[in-house]
């Protein structure tokens, strides 16, 4: 430990706990198409190490007359994993998600995923058509002190936009979370900031910042998409844009020395 205690990304090189991206479509797939895509795919998701998971997804319907919850119906969701657990795609009948607890860099991540979706996502933008892309990242970083001498000036910028106004009179555990809509070109952008302090492992404290933003089409008032521009070349493309745009607001959160540590604006593909 050093002699001041500071803060160390979760990882030497980053502070990414989690990351995952997520299309959605309009509409579900009818359940035969939906169970024809699924079966289309898995022999690729095989190849890429990818088995179908021991306990699927728990599901239930919602009666919106009576609020009864109740079995579900239709097609269900199908989760696919790699055998140590540290990545999944979960296909349901109007979602795609990928999820890595490994990240190492963007560009590893981002093509396993164009891999193992490209087919499921073709499949799918026959029969309807896509409602958003969304990227959501996990930073965590651990205190090497205590809480008596916890300091996440350390950390977090001072004049954070996205953070809860004075939060740094709260010593010990708080949490402030923020959304908002902005216009993007045609499309309606969702954004959100969450700043998380707790403990690591039950003892450490620590920090986890969320950052994600969700690019959703043909949203009355914000402009209208052009359907045939709406493929697979559109979310690969929105992906990019927010992947950079996301590292943007990260920026804007911590401070510039761990903005550095993590190596956040070296690179385009980082």
């Amino acid at each position: 430990m050093p002699d001041r205690p500071t803060f160390e990304p979760l990882f030497p090189a980053h502070a990414i706990e989690r990351c995952a991206v997520t299309v959605v479509f309009r509409e579900n797939l009818p359940e035969k198409t939906f169970s024809r895509a699924v079966a289309g795919a898995s022999s690729a998701f095989s190849k890429k190490g990818l088995k179908p998971a021991e306990s699927p997804p728990a599901a239930f319907s919602i009666d919106m007359a009576s609020g009864k919850v109740g079995p579900p119906v239709g097609a269900q969701p199908r989760m696919f994993a790699l055998p140590d657990g540290s990545a999944n795609l979960l296909v349901g009948p109007n979602l795609i998600t990928w999820q890595n607890t490994r990240y190492v860099t963007w560009s590893p991540f981002i093509g396993q995923f164009r891999d193992l979706a490209i087919p499921a996502i073709s499949e799918f933008l026959e029969n309807v058509s896509l409602a958003s892309v969304r990227l959501e990242y996990w930073d965590r970083f651990n205190w090497t002190g205590t809480w008596d001498d916890f300091d996440a000036k350390q950390l977090i910028r001072i004049d954070a936009a996205n953070v809860l106004r004075d939060w740094s009179r709260w010593r010990r555990q708080w949490h402030s979370h923020a959304g908002w809509f902005e216009q993007v070109g045609s499309l309606r952008r969702l954004s959100n900031v969450n700043v998380d302090i707790g403990e690591w492992a039950g003892v450490r404290p620590s920090v986890l910042i969320y950052t994600m933003m969700q690019d959703e089409t043909n949203i009355p008032g914000y402009g209208e998409s052009d359907p045939t521009s709406l493929n697979q070349d559109f979310v690969f493309e929105r992906l990019e844009t927010i992947h950079r745009d996301l590292k943007a607001l990260l920026g804007t959160v911590i401070t510039d020395s761990m903005a550095a540590r993590i190596s956040l604006n070296k690179e385009a593909t980082s």
